[in-house]
C-alpha cells in the first residue's frame, strides 16, 4: 500500500473533484456530398488553375560566374599536373 505524505510538494499531484455533466449529442451529423466524376473533375481543375495563378514562378536558375569556372579550371589543371608527376615518380620506383 502506498502511503502519500502530507507535503506542500505532492499537492499539484493530488487529483481534484470530477465535475459530472449531461452530455448533449450533437443537433446533426456530418453528412459527405457525393460529386460526379465531371464534377469532380472540373472542381479539381479549378483549384488547380488557382493555386498556379497564385504561385510565383520558379526563379531561373542564373548560370556560373566566369571567375568561378576559371578556378575550376585553373584547380583541374594544377590537379592533373601534379598527380600526374606523382603518377609518373610512382611508376619509375
Amino acid at each position: 500500500m502506498v502511503v502519500m505524505i502530507e507535503n506542500s510538494a505532492n499537492l499539484p499531484m493530488k487529483n481534484p473533484e470530477l465535475n459530472v455533466g449531461v452530455l448533449t449529442p450533437p443537433n446533426s451529423f456530418y453528412k459527405p456530398v457525393l460529386y460526379s466524376d465531371k464534377e469532380a473533375t472540373d472542381s479539381f481543375n479549378k483549384m488547380d488553375a488557382d493555386v498556379r495563378k497564385n504561385a510565383k514562378p520558379f526563379e531561373k536558375q542564373q548560370k556560373t560566374p566566369v571567375c568561378i569556372k576559371l578556378l575550376y579550371w585553373a584547380a583541374g589543371i594544377t590537379a592533373a599536373v601534379f598527380g600526374g608527376k606523382k603518377l609518373h615518380t610512382f611508376l619509375k620506383k
